[in-house]
Parts: structure tokens; sequence; C-alpha cells
């Protein structure tokens, strides 16, 4: 479809590989900070109680509502839970509201679509990055790109590596991954694309609410051994 985005019935706010890099997004989190209508979930519309599982779900970890309904996120038309870094994603496109309803899958509250990188078969390209930040953050990126046979084949990789703590003490977020992607045209307009990526992140997860003993009411009820239900 070649619809102008200002010509669409729905509210779509993208972003590009060129404005990521301006504001230094590295995550889901740090990109939504600059959509409309949308905000990480602070817990404050969750039930009571410990290891409520939306605290933990999408969003890399966090959670986010867009017009205060929960969203959801895809990758390459894909539903994904896993927690997502932008070290190999094109763009994204944020659409706010149920349009599901009409086509694909989503929340109610819309939708963060993440386009992955593609393998080019007109020209190689290879760069690669550095960050630094407080609290010990270092992150290295590389992506390359390779051209098997012009126009025909083409292979792209994709790495990182970061570590990154935090003012609380104990708390870390450590993360090696991998991608990789293969893209054959075999005709003018077909195109067929394969990713994959595999890798492994560590951390530490931080809590929403303050520390409370469960045992004292056990011990003020009398040391019950007995389970009732």
């Amino acid at each position: 479809m070649g619809t102008n985005l200002k010509d669409t019935a729905a509210s779509i706010s993208p972003f590009t590989t060129a404005f990521l890099s301006d504001i230094a997004a590295t995550n889901l989190n740090e990109m939504l900070a600059y959509a409309a209508n949308a905000e990480l979930n602070a817990g404050d519309a969750e039930g009571a109680g410990f290891n409520n599982p939306r605290d933990f779900s999408s969003a890399g970890g966090e959670p986010f509502r867009i017009r205060g309904i929960p969203g959801g996120v895809s990758t390459d038309y894909v539903e994904n839970s896993a927690p997502q870094d932008l070290y190999n994603i094109e763009g994204a496109e944020v659409a706010s509201g149920p349009n599901s309803i009409l086509f694909g899958s989503g929340d109610a509250g819309g939708l963060v679509s993440l386009s992955g990188k593609r393998a080019n078969v007109t020209r190689n390209k290879y760069s690669a990055s550095a960050q630094f930040s407080s609290w010990a953050y270092q992150r290295y990126t590389a992506d390359l790109n390779q051209v098997l046979v012009r126009k025909t084949r083409a292979l792209r990789l994709n790495a990182l590596s970061s570590e990154a703590k935090a003012w609380r003490r104990y708390e870390f977020n450590d993360a090696k991954r991998y991608s990789g992607s293969l893209t054959f045209k075999p005709f003018k307009r077909t195109t067929v694309a394969a990713n994959d990526e595999d890798g492994i992140t560590k951390s530490t997860v931080g809590l929403k609410w303050n520390t409370r003993g469960q045992i004292a009411r056990w011990i003020a009820a009398g040391w019950s051994q007995t389970v009732r239900f």
C-alpha cells in the first residue's frame, strides 16, 4: 500500500533510524519517552501484591501504556514479549488504539511495530559504535552488511555487548546479543529474507514496592503448620 501517512485512519508515529540515533535511544523504554500519549507503567494501574506478572512483561521488562491502556510489541509483524534492544532495528512505528480489530493482532492500547535490519543487496556497509555513561555504563555495537552476489544475495550481521549498573547497589543489566539477516532476490519484484537472533541477558529486577515481611502474620497466628483451603 502506498497510502500517505497523513491519509491513514489511525494515529501512527514513525521513528526513523536517524531519529533514534539523534535521541540516543537504545531500547524500547527510551524510545517511548518521545512517543505521543505513551508512558511507562509505574505499577499505579496494577493490582496490589507481589510478583504481579504485568510488572515484568513486554517492552524489555517494563510494560507501557498508550492513552492509559496497555500496549503490545511486534518485531517484523510477529508479536514479541522479549526484552527489546534497538541494535538490530531499522525503524519503528507506534500505532495508537485497537487497530487489530480491523487487521492483525495487538493490544487494545496500541502496538509498537519494530522493523529489523535486513541485508542490502546493492552495497556493502560497515559501522561500529561505542557509548559510555554514568554508573559504569558501556555499550558496543557492530553492523556489517556484505553483498555476496550483487543485486541478488547479501548477508548482514549485527552484534551488541553492553554492561550497566545503577544507582541501587547490586543492580545491573548486562547483555550480549547477535543477529543475522540473509536476503535473496531472485527476480526484480521478488525478495526472500530470513532473520535470526541469539544472545543472553543478565540483570537484576528492581521492584517498585518496599520490602515487607510476610512471615510476621504466620508467627502471630501461632506458627500453624496446617494449610487450609
